[in-house]
C-alpha cells in the first residue's frame, strides 16, 4: 500500500483492518473517528464532488489523518485541522 494506492483499495484495506477489527477503550473512538472521517471524505472525493481526483487517496487519509490528530485538542480542532491538511495537499496535486 502506497501514495499510488487506489481510493477503493486503501477503502478495503480500512475496512479489513481497522473498522471491522474489535477494539477497547481509547482505541476504539480512535478507530471510530478515523474510519468515518474516512468513509465520509471517499464518498465526497470519488462520488459526490463534481472534480475527482486523480490522487483521490491522498486527500481521504488526510482528511481521517488530520481529523485524529486534531483531537488532541478537541472536535473543531479536529475538524479544521483535518480540513487545512488535505485543502494543503489538494493544492500542492496536479490535476
Amino acid at each position: 500500500m502506497g501514495e499510488n494506492a487506489s481510493p477503493d483499495d486503501v477503502k478495503s484495506f480500512i475496512t479489513n483492518n481497522i473498522q471491522n477489527k474489535v477494539w477497547s477503550g481509547i482505541d476504539r473512538d480512535l478507530a471510530y473517528v478515523f474510519t468515518d472521517v474516512f468513509m465520509h471524505s471517499y464518498d465526497y472525493w470519488t462520488v459526490t464532488s463534481e472534480r475527482k481526483l486523480k490522487k483521490a487517496t491522498l486527500v481521504i487519509l488526510y482528511d481521517a489523518g488530520g481529523a485524529l490528530h486534531g483531537l488532541i485538542f478537541g472536535p473543531v480542532v479536529s475538524i479544521i485541522e483535518g480540513a487545512l491538511l488535505s485543502a494543503a495537499l489538494s493544492e500542492k496535486l496536479p490535476d
